[in-house]
């Protein structure tokens, strides 16, 4: 059995990581009215929303779109393109993201 291994608790989230055979699941408890921090990298991610509400900001150049994000959508994040999630509910939020290892 693999093992989720913590990689990060602040005052703004906590987040554990399983590697597994090439992919990373990523649970993250996202503390209330507060966002992650907005980044892009070369790789596409999954989201799934296991509790709370919020948006999925994006940015491509001048240009924002905000995606509602509650429990049990998914969102796709395609690559290369700047993005956070924002806790819009009461309490945390907790979801989960997926993408390939070594992307």
């Amino acid at each position: 059995m693999v093992e989720p291994e913590l990689r990060e608790d602040t005052n703004l989230y906590t987040i554990w990581d399983m590697k597994l055979e090439g992919l990373v699941l990523s649970a993250t408890c996202l503390r209330e009215a507060l966002h992650t921090s907005g980044h892009n990298h070369s790789w596409i991610e999954l989201y799934y929303c296991v509790r709370g509400n919020g948006l999925i900001e994006r940015r491509e150049g001048e240009v924002k779109r905000f995606q509602k994000f509650s429990v049990g959508d998914f969102a796709y994040v395609e690559s290369n393109v700047w993005h956070r999630v924002i806790n819009k509910g009461n309490g945390d939020m907790f979801f989960v993201c997926a993408w390939k290892e070594n992307a």
